[in-house]
Protein backbone atom coordinates (compact mmCIF):
# COMPACT_ATOMS: atom_id res chain seq x y z
CA UNK A 1 0.00 0.00 0.00
CA UNK A 2 1.60 3.40 -1.11
CA UNK A 3 1.18 6.63 0.74
CA UNK A 4 -0.26 7.98 -2.52
CA UNK A 5 -3.01 5.60 -2.54
CA UNK A 6 -3.39 6.49 1.10
CA UNK A 7 -3.65 9.96 0.40
CA UNK A 8 -5.96 9.40 -2.47
CA UNK A 9 -8.49 7.45 0.15
CA UNK A 10 -8.15 10.06 2.67
CA UNK A 11 -9.23 13.09 0.52
CA UNK A 12 -12.12 10.82 -0.63
CA UNK A 13 -13.00 10.28 2.87
CA UNK A 14 -12.79 13.57 4.26
CA UNK A 15 -14.88 15.27 1.15
CA UNK A 16 -17.71 12.80 1.57
CA UNK A 17 -17.92 12.78 5.64
CA UNK A 18 -17.57 16.41 6.39
CA UNK A 19 -21.36 17.21 5.71
CA UNK A 20 -22.80 14.30 7.98
CA UNK A 21 -20.20 15.01 10.70
CA UNK A 22 -21.48 18.31 10.63
CA UNK A 23 -25.19 17.33 11.52
CA UNK A 24 -24.04 14.42 13.73
CA UNK A 25 -22.42 16.44 16.84
CA UNK A 26 -24.34 19.78 16.37
CA UNK A 27 -23.23 20.75 20.14
CA UNK A 28 -19.54 19.44 19.63
CA UNK A 29 -17.15 21.74 18.43
CA UNK A 30 -15.78 21.17 14.74
CA UNK A 31 -12.15 20.17 16.08
CA UNK A 32 -13.90 17.38 18.04
CA UNK A 33 -16.00 16.52 15.18
CA UNK A 34 -13.34 16.08 12.96
CA UNK A 35 -11.15 14.38 15.35
CA UNK A 36 -13.81 11.72 15.73
CA UNK A 37 -14.57 11.46 12.43
CA UNK A 38 -10.76 10.62 11.17
CA UNK A 39 -10.08 8.62 13.96
CA UNK A 40 -13.11 5.90 12.79
CA UNK A 41 -12.62 6.74 9.00
CA UNK A 42 -9.30 6.32 8.92
CA UNK A 43 -9.27 2.73 11.74
CA UNK A 44 -12.05 1.19 9.14
CA UNK A 45 -9.85 2.63 5.77
CA UNK A 46 -6.79 0.73 6.70
CA UNK A 47 -8.74 -2.47 7.92
CA UNK A 48 -10.39 -2.54 4.82
CA UNK A 49 -7.35 -2.38 2.74
CA UNK A 50 -5.39 -4.90 4.50
CA UNK A 51 -8.63 -7.26 4.28
CA UNK A 52 -8.50 -6.60 0.54
CA UNK A 53 -4.09 -7.44 0.56
CA UNK A 54 -5.15 -10.67 2.14
CA UNK A 55 -8.32 -11.81 0.67
CA UNK A 56 -8.64 -12.92 -3.05
CA UNK A 57 -11.61 -11.99 -4.73
CA UNK A 58 -14.18 -14.79 -5.59
CA UNK A 59 -13.45 -16.57 -8.72
CA UNK A 60 -14.08 -20.33 -9.86
CA UNK A 61 -10.69 -21.09 -8.41
CA UNK A 62 -12.08 -20.62 -4.81
CA UNK A 63 -15.35 -22.59 -6.18
CA UNK A 64 -12.69 -25.84 -6.61
CA UNK A 65 -10.89 -25.51 -3.74
CA UNK A 66 -12.87 -27.30 -1.54
CA UNK A 67 -13.43 -25.84 1.99
CA UNK A 68 -11.55 -22.19 2.47
CA UNK A 69 -11.59 -19.28 4.38
CA UNK A 70 -14.20 -16.44 3.64
CA UNK A 71 -14.71 -12.51 4.83
CA UNK A 72 -18.65 -12.60 4.48
CA UNK A 73 -18.44 -9.04 6.68
CA UNK A 74 -17.99 -10.52 10.14
CA UNK A 75 -15.26 -8.76 11.69
CA UNK A 76 -13.54 -12.72 11.53
CA UNK A 77 -12.65 -15.12 9.05
CA UNK A 78 -15.23 -18.19 8.42
CA UNK A 79 -14.70 -21.59 6.96
CA UNK A 80 -16.76 -22.29 4.23
CA UNK A 81 -17.14 -24.49 0.95
CA UNK A 82 -19.03 -23.89 -2.47
CA UNK A 83 -22.44 -25.77 -2.60
CA UNK A 84 -22.93 -26.35 -6.41
CA UNK A 85 -26.62 -27.58 -5.64
CA UNK A 86 -27.85 -24.08 -4.40
CA UNK A 87 -24.97 -21.77 -6.13
CA UNK A 88 -24.00 -20.50 -2.71
CA UNK A 89 -21.56 -20.60 -0.01
CA UNK A 90 -22.19 -22.21 2.73
CA UNK A 91 -19.97 -21.68 6.11
CA UNK A 92 -19.87 -22.21 9.80
CA UNK A 93 -21.53 -19.08 12.14
CA UNK A 94 -20.90 -19.86 16.22
CA UNK A 95 -23.64 -19.15 18.02
CA UNK A 96 -24.54 -18.77 21.44
CA UNK A 97 -27.12 -19.72 23.79
CA UNK A 98 -27.83 -18.71 27.56
CA UNK A 99 -29.38 -21.74 29.28
CA UNK A 100 -29.67 -21.94 33.00
CA UNK A 101 -27.22 -18.63 33.65
CA UNK A 102 -24.65 -20.67 31.22
CA UNK A 103 -23.89 -20.49 27.87
CA UNK A 104 -23.94 -22.88 25.25
CA UNK A 105 -21.95 -22.43 22.42
CA UNK A 106 -22.52 -24.30 18.84
CA UNK A 107 -21.86 -23.85 15.10
CA UNK A 108 -24.63 -22.85 12.73
CA UNK A 109 -24.74 -23.50 9.32
CA UNK A 110 -25.87 -19.96 6.83
CA UNK A 111 -25.76 -19.72 3.41
CA UNK A 112 -23.83 -16.43 1.25
CA UNK A 113 -24.28 -15.61 -2.26
CA UNK A 114 -21.60 -13.15 -2.15
CA UNK A 115 -18.81 -13.42 -0.51
CA UNK A 116 -16.13 -10.41 -0.20
CA UNK A 117 -13.37 -12.55 -0.83
CA UNK A 118 -11.57 -15.60 0.05
CA UNK A 119 -8.11 -17.66 0.84
CA UNK A 120 -6.68 -21.03 0.98
CA UNK A 121 -7.28 -23.03 4.40
CA UNK A 122 -3.92 -23.10 5.59
CA UNK A 123 -1.53 -25.92 6.40
CA UNK A 124 -1.01 -27.00 9.69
Amino acid sequence: MTREIIKQAERLRNDTFDNWVKDVFPTWTPKVKALIAHNTQQSAMITELELKQIFKPIDDEAKKAGQVLLDVGLPWPVVGIYNTASEEWVYAEVQAELIDDEYYYYYQTEHEKDPRGWMPMPAI
